[in-house]
């Protein structure tokens, strides 16, 4: 952080980022155990429980207009 050594409170001994993915896929909160393999050897904790394995970021957009009944 700026040059400065990470503290506790911000993920010491080390902050793990994870270009490309999104959400639960790349959010870690507290790590356990650590495996290192390759992205398509492996599954996350929550693909066998049924969630995407890439957490695909899905946008879409909703505008309301008030009815007549409004004016």
């Amino acid at each position: 952080m700026n040059g400065e050594p990470l503290p506790l409170e911000h993920g010491f001994p080390v902050r793990m980022v994870v270009p490309g993915l999104y959400g639960y896929v790349s959010a870690t909160k507290w790590l356990t155990e650590l495996k290192v393999t390759r992205f398509a050897d492996d599954q996350g904790y929550w693909v066998p429980r049924g969630w995407s394995d890439h957490g695909p970021i899905k946008t879409q957009s909703r505008i309301d207009v008030p009815g007549t009944a409004a004016q």
